[in-house]
């Protein structure tokens, strides 16, 4: 488990849990949400319930993998640094050693909730395995066990024996992540990803200015109103299929196919109740007092940014 300071020092740096997202493989964070991050465009996302409990499980996972592999590891303490580019960084977890103590294999802990069980279920997923890849070539040691905890039940020990080709491999993707963006102080192309990224980025706007699209971004509307004209006549494809379907089903709530497979099914609801809250208020004191008392506990809101495209795609 990483310390305050080594927190501190990961800052403007690429760690070993974040190189997936470098060279474009986590499905956690994008190429250039991590460089809005390292760039301190955007603020490191905040420790979530999940990733506490990570932190606390993590040494427990430890001690229930050395009783079941009836071995001893210790906890990794120092960072590692790349040689010559002190921008490239890692902290494994813990380490086995040989008989002379010297250390011999790396140990990856993963606390992996059932929400995330699908991404194991061929094997380490390719982001913790570029994880390890950089553990290993800042540790100086090929050999890393990913250890994997499912759902509080399940433990699974992962082998993984790390090549010079892999170590090669990435650190050239990881290289001109760093080279091409970072260092230019520029921004990754972004993806649907990042909607929401660049709402946090931009969360106001000033409602006086006004921008006059260049020709390249010309090119981007243009091929998005395309795509945005098939997805139109998609959905309305789709929503006259739908509606054949359920003049066919009419009152009944199951339709299947002809060998009893379920193709869809159109349940009544249970009934549920909503209470009209001003009429009770009203019930029990004028409508000045009401509204009063309704003026006193509201809060205005900072009104949120619509992105509303003004193309006709009817015309």
């Amino acid at each position: 488990m990483i310390t305050k300071e080594q927190i501190e020092l990961k800052r403007g740096k690429i760690g070993a849990s974040q190189v997936g997202a470098a060279i474009g493989i986590s499905p956690f964070q994008t190429p250039a949400g991590l460089a809005m991050e390292i760039l301190g465009r955007i603020p490191p996302p905040e420790e979530n319930a999940f990733m506490q409990i990570g932190n606390i499980m993590e040494p427990t996972i430890a001690k229930i993998y050395m009783n079941q592999e009836k071995i001893e590891i210790f906890e990794w303490q120092k960072t590692c640094v790349h040689p010559n580019f002190e921008w490239l960084i890692a902290h494994p977890d813990y380490y086995k050693t040989d008989e002379a103590g010297k250390p011999t294999c790396l140990i990856e802990i993963k606390n992996v909730g059932a929400r995330q069980r699908f991404r194991w279920e061929n094997g380490v997923p390719v982001y913790v395995v570029a994880q390890c890849v950089l553990q290993s070539l800042l540790a100086g040691i090929n050999e890393v066990e990913v250890v994997a905890y499912f759902g509080g039940n399940d433990l699974e020990i992962y082998p993984l024996k790390i090549t010079a080709k892999q170590q090669d491999a990435l650190m050239t993707k990881v290289s001109l992540f760093w080279f091409n963006w970072i260092s230019k102080n520029m921004i990754p192309p972004v993806c649907d990803r990042d909607i929401e990224l660049i709402k946090t980025l931009y969360p106001t706007a000033d409602n006086e200015l006004e921008l006059t699209a260049t020709a390249s971004v010309m090119q981007d509307i243009e091929e998005y109103q395309g795509w945005k004209e098939n997805r139109n006549e998609l959905d309305r494809t789709i929503g006259t299929l739908e509606a054949k379907i359920r003049l066919l089903m009419g009152g009944a709530s199951t339709l299947k196919a002809p060998d009893g497979t379920r193709l869809f099914t159109y349940r009544q609801a249970k009934p549920s109740a909503k209470t009209d809250w001003k009429s009770v208020a009203q019930c029990f004191e004028s409508q000045k007092n009401y509204v009063s008392k309704i003026d006193k506990h509201t809060k205005v809101k900072e009104g949120s940014r619509r992105f509303l495209d003004k193309h006709n795609y009817e015309a």
